[in-house]
């Protein structure tokens, strides 16, 4: 329903409140004071709230800052302490030996099973003299091998990408032992 100088009534509370938030800063000297400016405006619904008038108001320098309660261990780089630095780097080198070793393991065994071959190496039928490449005796060992190799390639990758990320945050090297 409109009146006759042409503004609902819902508008004519709205701006009425308006003037009343702005006359209050005013008079509060809200330039003089950083931390009027932090106040934020009321909402209309709760405008009577006897709350938000005993809240304090807290000026933008003190929210920016960490409390003083808040300490650290030691020196972080890339958000990460010395020993976390250290406890990544020595797994990710331990992963690289145990993949070695599993490779090492599966070759001699291949080589032990090559060279204990004999007469009864065993091949696809038809081949008068099967070659080591076909023996399906050692063919789970050779797909073992290409699974060890792959492994160690993916270890050491994600050696050198932790070495990576270490350079990028500016890890010293005695961080990365």
């Amino acid at each position: 329903m409109r009146r006759n100088d042409g503004q609902s009534p819902v508008r004519k509370s709205a701006l009425s409140l308006l003037a009343v938030i702005v006359g209050s800063v005013a008079a509060s000297g809200a330039a003089a004071e950083p931390e009027a400016a932090a106040i934020a405006a009321p909402d209309v619904e709760n405008a009577a709230s006897p709350k938000r008038d005993a809240e304090a108001p807290v000026a933008l320098d003190r929210l920016l800052k960490l409390p003083s309660s808040y300490t650290t261990v030691g020196p972080r780089l890339g958000g990460i302490e010395r020993g976390e630095w250290r406890a990544r780097f020595i797994e990710a080198r331990g992963e690289v030996a145990a993949k070695n070793a599993e490779l090492d393991r599966l070759q001699k065994k291949l080589a032990g099973l090559a060279s204990s071959g004999g007469q009864w190496q065993a091949g696809a039928p038809g081949l008068s003299n099967p070659d080591s490449q076909h023996q399906t005796l050692s063919y789970k060992l050779r797909q073992d091998l290409r699974g060890a190799r792959s492994a160690i390639a993916d270890a050491e990758r994600g050696l050198l990408e932790l070495g990576i990320q270490a350079d990028l945050a500016g890890v010293p090297p005695d961080w990365r032992e």
